[in-house]
């Protein structure tokens, strides 16, 4: 736990400073005056000393020499009666005492001091030679009295203390009164800026004057202008973001619903190659948990994560590598899955500013349904409803596309023209389903015969079409006869009797017969309609007559089938 120390005024900072400045100046004053004095009265009590020596030395040396011991103690009493000596002792050549005053008989001499000075033994004991006519006689120990040194020294200090202790509680008033009044501007200051930070903007600021408060107050004014001003516009600017920020809310709020509700597939890939957003339907079409959460995965993590199997995994893996690794739009790229599924992937760049790249969107979509809808109208468009062949556009398309690569390749093509003899009589005598059950097993058997590059196609009714490229006569003969007799030989039950239809045949080549493909399909038919007149199962190429004729002048299948019955 810390505490911290209570908060001291500037003016009493300013005022301790100077208090303390002061007590070092007077700190030093005072030491210097106590050694000064002492000083003084060293010298003095050196002065007395050096005085009292030769006036001892001249009153002690006669007796002494004469060896007159009462005037020598006369003479110690005398001088010991001054107070100036605490106590004299004189000694004679060998150190025996001879005369005393003020120092007792039984008692030792005290040790010789170096000098005078203050210290805590008041008396100042020392020794001096007496002399007469340059002979000494003895020496004289005695004590001066210096314990008005110690008396005067603190007399000087306890003087110098009461008046630095008066000079610092002068000071400390005044300059506290004048600390004070320089700071009192600055509290209202401190008040304003307390104001300020409680956005209060209508605060009392100190007069404007020319020293340094008054132009601080005036750069504080301009500064709290400054402040009001730009708080009002942030305030504004924070309400108009509050509001972009709940209108910014919504329409994400809108866009995720939207992306969710989408069927389309959405993965968007940041510049790092993280992905930061994906739809539900991405994680459906995927087979990967709605709950799972792949933002911060890579592209490789994700599909990883698929159940899906592709039919071309590599192809795949190396399609999205080429797409991370450039910032073009991609082209749609078909995705086929073992289960029968197909969809389409499409990448767009993404541009902030229109400049800078900051990743890649995927679209993905589910087209199965739509692939098989267009299959389905493919079909329906080129085949025939019943037998399931090519139909007559188709033949158009392809017949078209032969002669085109016939001229190309400069080779030549045959079209053979069939349709089966007397089919309307049996449609019309059998009914509708007989007629739609021939031609289903016409279609069935002539289907076998046609080889990978022929194309077997229904014009309409019983009429049928085989279109072979890169074909010379006898190859178009050599298949046609196969027809002929095929169809020859297909057994059809009517009224539990078994019977036998025919079918009459014509050849045109190009670009023997025809120039272009009208021309060729009008001599196939032409050569069709030369072979049904020569007669009955047979076939013809054109301006030829019929090469095969397996039952001219035989009864028709309707009579054949009306006679038994009969």
């Amino acid at each position: 736990m810390t505490f911290s120390a209570p908060h001291a005024p500037l003016w009493l900072k300013l005022t301790l400073a100077g208090l303390l400045v002061e007590a070092l100046i007077l700190g030093l004053l005072v030491f210097s005056n106590v050694r000064l004095t002492e000083q003084a009265l060293l010298d003095n009590a050196n002065l007395q000393i050096h005085s009292a020596v030769p006036l001892l030395n001249a009153a002690l040396g006669p007796p002494l020499m004469q060896r007159d011991y009462g005037a020598l103690h006369e003479v110690l009493v005398e001088a010991h009666g001054n107070n100036a000596f605490t106590y004299l002792v004189l000694l004679d050549q060998e150190g025996r005492r001879i005369a005393a005053a003020g120092f007792a008989a039984n008692r030792a001499l005290p040790p010789l001091d170096q000098a005078p000075g203050v210290k805590d033994d008041p008396v100042f004991d020392t020794v001096t030679p007496i002399f007469l006519a340059g002979t000494e006689y003895g020496r004289l120990r005695f004590g001066m009295n210096v314990e008005y040194l110690a008396q005067a020294r603190a007399h000087t200090i306890r003087q110098g203390v009461y008046a630095g202790l008066a000079a610092v509680v002068l000071t400390f008033l005044t300059l506290a009164l004048i600390g004070y009044w320089l700071t009192r501007r600055l509290r209202q200051l401190t008040e304003a800026s307390h104001a300020l930070a409680a956005q209060n903007f209508d605060v009392p600021l100190p007069a404007p004057a020319r020293d340094e408060v008054g132009r601080l107050a005036s750069a504080f004014q301009e500064m709290a202008r400054q402040l009001h001003s730009r708080i009002t516009a942030l305030h504004e600017s924070e309400g108009r973001t509050q509001t972009y920020l709940a209108e910014s809310e919504a329409e994400h709020a809108r866009l995720q619903a939207l992306l969710s509700a989408m069927n389309l597939g959405i993965l968007f890939v940041a510049a790092d190659g993280r992905v930061v957003y994906h739809n539900p339907a991405f994680n459906r079409l995927w087979l990967i948990p709605e709950t799972e959460d792949l933002v911060g995965w890579t592209p490789k993590q994700v599909f990883a994560r698929s159940g899906c199997q592709l039919l071309q995994p590599g192809q795949f893996a190396e399609h999205i590598e080429t797409i991370l690794a450039g910032r073009e739009q991609g082209e749609i790229l078909d995705i086929e899955v073992k289960d029968g599924r197909i969809a389409t992937q499409l990448s767009y760049p993404v541009y902030e500013h229109g400049s800078h790249f900051i990743g890649h969107l995927w679209i993905y979509e589910d087209v199965t349904r739509e692939r098989q809808t267009a299959e389905q109208l493919l079909y329906l468009a080129e085949r025939d409803s019943l037998t399931g062949l090519f139909n007559r556009h188709r033949f158009q398309i392809e017949l078209e596309r032969t002669l085109a690569e016939t001229v190309r390749q400069d080779s030549p093509a045959a079209l053979l023209y069939f349709d089966l003899d007397e089919f309307k009589a049996i449609n019309d005598h059998f009914g509708h389903t007989t007629g739609d059950a021939l031609l289903i097993r016409v279609a069935g058997e002539v289907s076998g015969l046609i080889r990978k590059n022929e194309m077997l196609f229904r014009l309409g009714g019983d009429e049928f079409a085989v279109l072979l490229p890169y074909a010379e006569l006898t190859q178009a003969e050599a298949l046609a006869d196969r027809i002929v007799r095929a169809i020859a030989a297909i057994p059809f039950r009517f009224d539990g009797r078994t019977l036998h239809i025919s079918s009459s045949l014509g050849i045109a080549l190009y670009p023997l017969h025809a120039a272009d493909q009208d021309q060729l399909v009008a001599c196939a038919d032409a050569a069709m309609y030369q072979a049904k007149q020569a007669g009955k199962e047979c076939l013809a190429p054109v301006s030829r007559r019929s090469r095969h004729r397996t039952g001219n002048g035989q009864p028709s299948v309707l009579e054949r089938a009306t006679g038994d019955r009969a």
